[in-house]
């Protein structure tokens, strides 16, 4: 998956929480969502509705971790945050969806 398309995925699962009118066109993600898309739980869980990892409304998708579950579009957050930490880009992530 590209970033456009991750964008694209979380605006057809209901995510709105982008400051102003979202331009997937110009090309220039992190100026128009302020970088701060990739660290809403909310568009990852709106791009797993899309992508059919499950959400909140589909217990049955989560794993039990410690006691809670834990939903795959959470544990592919989880990853990405992993992912950058070892040196991998956003976009180098975002294409392993």
């Amino acid at each position: 998956m590209t970033i456009k398309q991750f964008i694209e995925k979380a605006i057809e699962g209901g995510y709105d929480g982008y400051p102003e009118p979202f331009c997937i066109e110009c090309g220039n993600y992190e100026a128009k969502t302020g970088g701060d898309l990739f660290l809403d739980p909310k568009a990852w869980e709106a791009v797993g509705k899309v992508e059919g990892w499950g959400g909140h409304n589909h217990p049955l998708t989560g794993k039990i971790i410690a006691g809670q579950i834990v939903y795959c579009w959470e544990c592919k957050m989880h990853q990405m945050i992993d992912a950058l930490i070892s040196g991998k880009t956003l976009e180098e992530y975002i294409e392993t969806l």
